[in-house]
């Protein structure tokens, strides 16, 4: 799995230039959601099924997280990333391979994963591949 554009542009929990991250989807409803968001978003883009298995995930879902963290669902949603990459930054460098975290394009949720964080037991495997439909409406 690539995240050269991620490391290149930063993504809303990771910074340009200083780590990776992989950013999937709980649905393809979600994922054509999070590419309606984008200011370009190319024709071609595909949809693949990733299998996850992963050790150490932060739930940035979890309502008594948030409350403990001082944060509510909406901080994570805005367009501002800056307390995002922060809490990106945090997540990752406490060893967490990933983050469930809500989507800021609608009723969804996001994982964005740490590869380098990656535990031995921990693994990603490509089930399908297929073109991402986006509808326009």
């Amino acid at each position: 799995m690539n995240m050269d554009g991620a490391l290149l542009h930063g993504g809303r929990y990771n910074p340009p230039d200083e780590f990776g991250a992989l950013y999937l989807s709980d649905s393809p409803e979600a994922c054509a959601a999070e590419m309606k968001r984008r200011p370009r978003t190319p024709p071609d883009y595909v949809i693949g099924e990733i299998e996850v298995k992963a050790q150490k995930i932060c739930d940035l879902t979890d309502p008594i997280l948030l409350d403990r963290l001082g944060l509510e669902m909406d901080d994570l949603c805005t367009d501002d990333w800056e307390l995002t990459r922060i809490l990106g930054n945090l997540i990752r460098d406490t060893n967490f391979e990933g983050a469930l975290v809500p989507s800021a394009a609608g009723p969804y949720k996001n994982l964005v994963l740490f590869l380098d964080r990656f535990s031995s037991q921990s693994s990603l495997e490509l089930i399908d591949v297929r073109p991402l439909i986006i509808n326009s409406k």
